[in-house]
């Protein structure tokens, strides 16, 4: 086996995400978690629809306030590494986990950092 083809392959076992850049389809469905600030915590949801240009369309679930679903438009997926920005959001996406994870734009929440943790799941009903 030529030593390059050989170099290769042991990359690929030794660092099997590195080599999977993330794409839209990645995260398409329903992801929900918490939001959690000064000792509490309640549930939140997000749905991703990619589409074929590029954009994925944004719901948003947040039963405390009866938000639910509500489309917060169609921006466009960038990814660096494991850094997804989809509009205003940042997420850090772990792949081996099934976690997206990150702080909610400061639009949602002016004066709080709010972290936010999202593995795939239903969409939590409205309140």
């Amino acid at each position: 086996m030529p030593r390059s083809l050989l170099a290769a392959f042991l990359a690929l076992i030794a660092f099997p995400t590195a080599a999977l850049a993330v794409e839209a389809t990645d995260l398409a469905g329903s992801w929900t978690g918490t939001l959690t600030h000064d000792g509490d915590s309640t549930a939140v949801a997000f749905a991703f629809a990619p589409d074929t240009s590029g954009r994925v369309a944004i719901e948003y679930t947040l039963p405390i306030l009866h938000f639910d679903r509500v489309m917060l438009g169609a921006p466009r997926l960038v990814a660096q590494g494991d850094s997804v920005r989809i509009g205003p959001f940042r997420f850090a996406f772990d792949r081996a986990r099934g976690v997206l994870s990150g702080v909610m734009p400061a639009v949602f929440f002016p004066v709080y950092d709010v972290p936010v943790v999202l593995r795939r799941g239903p969409v939590p009903a409205a309140a």
